[in-house]
């Protein structure tokens, strides 16, 4: 687990310093929400090399490759597919490009979390999960899984951040945040601030999920409760109309 812990730093380290340089590009041209994903990924390079002391890193930029999505026709849940190997060790990163705020007008980091994609998609690209709503039943690569905690496959999830209003941008991966997990109930979002506080090492694969686990069954307990207390005053409401109808005037 902690060989597989060093090696997300490593490779998020190497990804920090690409959209470094992406992001001071970008400082020069027009960007908007529309095209972000479109500037950044003509940006960057097909493939790069890099070392790290005797560490080596192969890394490819690729456009998303969900094919579970593709079918429905619909978005997927990250904008670019980064893969490659760092020495004999595969690893997928799913990056999301966001155009938002990092900064408020004060200056100081904004504390709004901000939507990322459902906990459900999350936990499809985490544990290879092929179909696209979490039931009773549900078919995990026991091996893939067996791997991913062992280190000897690695997989993230990962924020590129543009702000609209300054020459800012972060980068981070998901196992890298301080910050407690928090899954929306209305809409079952992961959200995160967009300069959250940063670990010095990432947490590793299998306590990602674990806590990413809980954090999606809070927020559904809290939905069902809210859901209960709406129902019962609905049925109030109900009730008032029905009297108010029977009245003769």
């Amino acid at each position: 687990m902690e060989n597989g812990v060093n090696k997300l730093q490593l490779i998020s380290d190497v990804l920090r310093q690409e959209l470094k340089k992406v992001a001071k590009k970008l400082y020069m041209e027009k960007v908007s929400d529309r095209t972000l994903d479109e500037k950044v990924f003509e940006k960057l390079s097909p493939e790069i090399k890099r070392r790290r002391g005797n560490i080596s890193i192969t890394m490819q930029f690729l456009p998303p490759a969900d094919e579970l999505y593709r079918v429905e026709g619909g978005r997927t849940p990250y904008d670019i597919l980064v893969r490659g190997n760092i020495d004999d060790t595969p690893f997928k990163i799913f990056l999301n490009n966001k155009y938002g705020t990092i900064f408020t007008k004060s200056g100081k980091p904004s504390s709004t979390r901000n939507d990322v994609t459902t906990y459900n998609n999350l936990l499809r690209l985490y544990l290879g999960i092929t179909t696209q709503r979490l039931r009773d039943k549900i078919e995990i690569d026991k091996r893939l899984i067996r791997n991913r905690i062992a280190g000897k496959e690695i997989v993230s999830y990962a924020i590129f951040v543009i702000d609209k209003a300054y020459e800012a941008w972060n980068f981070f991966v998901l196992e890298e945040v301080k910050d407690p997990v928090y899954i929306n109930p209305r809409n079952t979002m992961y959200q995160v601030r967009y300069k959250p506080d940063i670990r010095e090492k990432p947490i590793d694969y299998y306590s990602f999920v674990i806590a990413l686990i809980d954090g999606a069954k809070e927020a559904l307990e809290k939905a069902v409760q809210t859901a209960k207390t709406e129902i019962l005053a609905l049925s109030y409401i109900e009730k008032i109309l029905r009297k108010i109808k029977n009245v003769r005037l």
